[in-house]
């Protein structure tokens, strides 16, 4: 009976400190969350109207080459934040992408494998000789040297996703 009394108590211990245990805030032991990253993709088309005369194409690019900026927020990367420590401003990363001969773009950014990452597109502006039809004498083609810009764009990617974001380049 003593034997029984003992086990029983033995056991009653080792459950007691198990569910003591589990009920204990989890704690995030990794110190290089950076070294664990995955990636997400962002691709679209940049579309611009360059010509602008009679039989000119509906659907016209930006010209190739044309730079396409990306950031995001480093603490996107981070899965797990210290929420007792001030707030501080974190680094932004920079990716950047060039548009093709077919309009396209691809950026490819870091993401955590725990959370999202808001990436910020920032196209770069770029002069272009527009050509367009005349509407003073005398009449026909003429070229205006103009600056085509597109305002800055958010969206939001997790790990191994593509999204889409297409551009458009107005001038001005």
């Amino acid at each position: 009976m003593k034997k029984n009394i003992i086990l029983f108590g033995a056991l009653s211990l080792v459950a007691s400190v198990t569910i003591l245990d589990s009920c204990k805030k989890k704690t995030y032991t990794n110190t290089d969350q950076l070294a664990t990253l995955s990636n997400a993709t962002v691709t679209g088309y940049a579309f611009a109207r360059l010509v602008d005369t009679i039989g000119a194409a509906d659907s016209q690019y930006a010209p190739s080459g044309t730079v396409i900026t990306a950031w995001i927020d480093s603490k996107d990367l981070l899965a797990y934040t210290d929420s007792t420590t001030p707030v501080t401003p974190y680094a932004r990363k920079y990716y950047t992408g060039s548009v093709g001969a077919n309009g396209k773009y691809n950026i490819t950014v870091d993401v955590s494998l725990y959370r999202n990452a808001t990436v910020h597109i920032e196209p770069q502006a770029f002069s272009y000789n527009h050509v367009r039809k005349s509407i003073s004498a005398p009449f026909g083609v003429i070229t205006v040297n103009k600056k085509y810009a597109v305002d800055a764009i958010t969206t939001s990617v997790e790990k191994n996703e593509t999204d889409t974001v297409n551009l458009y380049y107005i001038g001005k």
